[in-house]
């Protein structure tokens, strides 16, 4: 074996002596001719090799597809994100095709004729209509008071029409809180006692109701009113209390009826300010109202009339 290699090395060297300079020049770019052709013959071509080149393209285009696909999921995670990153958004309240009637006897009143409403969380909405336009059902139907006659109504998630009388009370007291026009406080309480009342029955312990009842009448201004009774407090100071007993449970909405109609045109200037603290603060606000004047501090106006609703400009109205 040894000598068949010395004979063919010696074979080779022979030749390259007889071969001449110019002769091995005009020999390369015709073999390199050839290697080239037969490196782009899928005949000639090598398995390995052509395998590895054809996976080559391959694997890149795979690596992007993989890339694309991993943005594409990075985009759908972020999404959801961003959307809980704006509560002012989220739906708190709904009510479809909502209808009120009163058997009179005779005949049949349609109070509320198909109304529907959504209020998102952190709005600041007025219900703005005369006396006897059914702002006042409304208001009783939102608040969890009535029942509608026909249609859907959901608050915070809740289908209302299928709660009980139990989970409504548990509704009033710890979701909504109510702001009304006369004031509605126990004279034989004083101011403290009153804002802790809703606590109470919210099962609140004892040290976080006093500390939370200190914290909301702080938020109101009155501190120092803190052991008055109601009767020693001002038309003004009375609402602020009122206001500090609706807000001490953290309710999802604060519902105000009428809330300035008792108070005189400066007292009333100030709770609406309040109320404006308030909603800056993410508080939802709906408010009842017939006067178009208090109705403007608010961000959304919805008008009632004859049991329809519609919005628009308040100059509309």
């Amino acid at each position: 074996m040894e000598e068949k290699i010395l004979q063919a090395a010696e074979e080779t060297e022979e030749k390259a002596r007889d071969t001449k300079p110019g002769e091995e020049e005009k020999k390369e770019p015709e073999e390199r001719a050839e290697e080239k052709e037969q490196e782009s013959s899928p005949e000639t071509t090598a398995p390995g090799n052509g395998e590895e080149k054809e996976q080559e393209p391959q694997a890149a285009g795979h690596t992007e597809e993989e890339k694309e696909k991993n943005e594409g999921v990075q985009n759908e995670d972020a999404l959801p994100a961003q959307q809980k990153s704006e509560p002012e958004g989220e739906e708190i309240l709904r009510m479809k095709d909502i209808c009120k009637d009163y058997d009179m006897g005779n005949e049949v009143l349609h109070v509320l004729k198909n109304v529907s409403l959504t209020v998102r969380r952190g709005e600041f909405l007025a219900i703005l209509g005369p006396s006897g336009s059914g702002k006042s059902t409304l208001m009783n139907i939102i608040g969890c008071l009535d029942v509608p006659t026909s249609g859907d109504y959901w608050l915070d998630g809740r289908h209302i029409a299928d709660e009980d009388e139990t989970s409504l009370a548990r509704i009033r007291s710890r979701e909504i809180g109510f702001v009304f026009q006369s004031f509605n406080l126990l004279q034989r309480q004083n101011a403290f006692e009153n804002v802790e009342l809703p606590l109470i029955y919210a099962n609140v312990p004892e040290k976080e109701r006093r500390d939370r009842v200190d914290e909301v009448l702080a938020r109101v201004g009155l501190s120092d009113k803190r052991e008055n009774m109601p009767n020693q407090l001002s038309g003004g100071q009375q609402q602020r209390v009122a206001i500090a007993r609706a807000i001490a449970n953290r309710p999802a909405i604060l519902l105000a009826d009428e809330p300035t109609g008792a108070l005189d045109q400066h007292t009333g200037a100030q709770v609406m300010e309040l109320f404006h603290e308030l909603n800056e603060e993410g508080n939802t606000i709906i408010m009842i109202t017939h006067d178009p004047k208090i109705a403007s501090h608010a961000k959304r106006i919805v008008r009632i009339l004859d049991g329809e609703i519609s919005e628009g400009a308040l100059e509309d109205a």
